[in-house]
């Protein structure tokens, strides 16, 4: 597993103080977790707003959330300060890593290589493939995916992923009017949860 460059940083780690405080953000936090414990529902739910309203605040505070309740697969957050955060790349080993750990059956299930001939054939064997044989029921969350250098192209994958390993959510963060928007359009509403924090009044 070591091979997969898994990026630690990226993930919630343990303690983080980086969240919402409480009696804060409380409408966002409610309506994302109604989101992801219904199975009926979108299997993306998509946060926006301006830089600085609190995307990764609320981010961090779903994934503790979720980690204790045990239905967090796999985090990553993006930042445009990092080198190994901002990069494609990281994305998908980085998620792979977490979900193998946690789920014995994707970790089964994973097809491990030295090198991969394109982005497409990584997303392919290390997190399509394994997501649709192990049929784990899990929430990955993505934070700030527009800072990561062409983070739009993940976004053409999961309706594929949604549709072969349905048991797995997506929450996404992003700025919005970017190219995530044009990416979540074409996979259409019925597949996505708009949460646009520009309509909530109250702050972190």
């Amino acid at each position: 597993m070591t091979a997969l460059g898994y990026i630690w940083e990226a993930s919630l780690q343990p303690g983080d103080t980086r969240v919402c405080g409480e009696g804060t953000r409380d409408g966002a936090l409610l309506g994302i977790q109604l989101w992801a414990q219904d199975p009926k529902g979108p299997s993306i739910c998509w946060l926006t707003g301006f830089g600085r309203a609190g995307k990764s605040t609320i981010a961090r505070s779903i994934a503790e959330k979720m980690s204790e309740d045990e239905t967090l697969g796999a985090s990553f957050f993006c930042s445009r300060y990092s080198k190994d955060q901002s990069n494609l790349l990281s994305i998908i080993p980085t998620l792979a890593f977490q979900l193998a750990r946690k789920y014995h059956l994707f970790r089964s299930a994973l097809e491990i290589r030295k090198e991969y001939a394109s982005f497409e054939d990584q997303v392919n064997y290390l997190f399509v493939q394994p997501l649709k044989k192990s049929a784990i029921s899990t929430v990955i969350v993505i934070d700030a995916l527009d800072e990561c250098r062409g983070g739009e192209r993940l976004l053409s994958f999961l309706g594929q992923i949604v549709s072969e390993a349905p048991g797995v959510k997506f929450f996404i963060t992003s700025r919005p009017g970017s190219r995530i928007q044009r990416e979540m359009d074409v996979l259409g509403g019925s597949r996505v949860h708009g949460f646009d924090l520009r309509r909530e009044l109250d702050t972190c």
